[in-house]
């Protein structure tokens, strides 16, 4: 069994005899910094999944049916997302990201339990654990990876974001599938691979459904380009996937 709480003091004292400042991080060989580097990246994973595990319990206890006893309303914040955000000094963005995989993994850790307590009991029988077995979400697998440490949470997040939800045409079992296989592609890719993965798997598996969605994302697009008072000019727009490629490429 993963003994999670040795893995993260394994790495942190790793991390910490790279060095206390940018003098030792310089003085450090090459093998040395990629090596480091890796260890980095490891504690990193750790620590973010215990991040996503508190977001996930700070929404929990921040519940909309709770009002104003719910734990972010407590501390004056609208939002469990904007506690993290505000908390952390991190983006929204990672605030709602925390928040959805912390989510994302308690329910499927929960599923799960339920599952085990039903094998485990000498009274369950065959159609109660297959009834519990049916609410674990397809998303399970994703959560144990993390849980692992063999999945970042982003990129977890584009996983969950990029094969998108059930629907009348995309089953949890077309889903289930599809996330099997990129996970096991996902331990060579970066994030944002990873959703450009999961996007294209998604599309496969609702043709349908792509005509529309390329549809609305060329009707929603927009440019607007002004000239303000002071004289400085302000962009604004929203472009279709493939034209927001193309300007960040240009961009860059």
């Amino acid at each position: 069994m993963i003994n999670l709480a040795d893995d993260l003091r394994q790495a942190a004292e790793a991390v910490a005899l790279l060095g206390s400042s940018s003098a030792d991080y310089e003085a450090l060989a090459d093998a040395a910094v990629l090596s480091g580097q890796k260890q980095i990246a490891a504690a990193r994973r750790l620590l973010d999944t215990r991040a996503a595990w508190m977001a996930g319990t700070i929404a929990r206890r921040s519940r909309p049916e709770l009002g104003h006893s719910g734990l972010a309303a407590q501390q004056g914040f609208l939002s469990p997302e904007a506690l993290i955000q505000k908390w952390t000094g991190s983006s929204k963005g990672d605030a709602y990201k925390m928040v959805a995989v912390g989510t994302m993994m308690a329910d499927a850790e929960a599923a799960e339990k339920q599952v085990e307590a039903a094998l485990s009991s000498p009274d369950a029988d065959a159609a109660e654990v297959a009834e519990f077995e049916a609410k674990v979400p397809w998303q399970a697998p994703i959560a144990r990876a993390v849980t692992a440490g063999t999945l970042s949470v982003d990129a977890a997040e584009s996983i969950r974001s990029g094969l998108g939800q059930i629907d009348a045409a995309v089953t949890a079992e077309k889903l289930g599938a599809a996330l099997e296989a990129l996970l096991t592609e996902a331990s060579s890719l970066n994030a944002d691979q990873v959703f450009k993965r999961a996007r294209r798997m998604r599309d496969r598996l609702d043709e349908a459904g792509i005509a529309a969605r390329e549809k609305q994302a060329d009707d929603d697009r927009y440019l607007r380009v002004y000239r303000l008072g002071n004289g400085n000019v302000r962009l604004s727009g929203l472009f279709a996937p493939q034209d927001g490629e193309f300007v960040l490429s240009t961009f860059d």
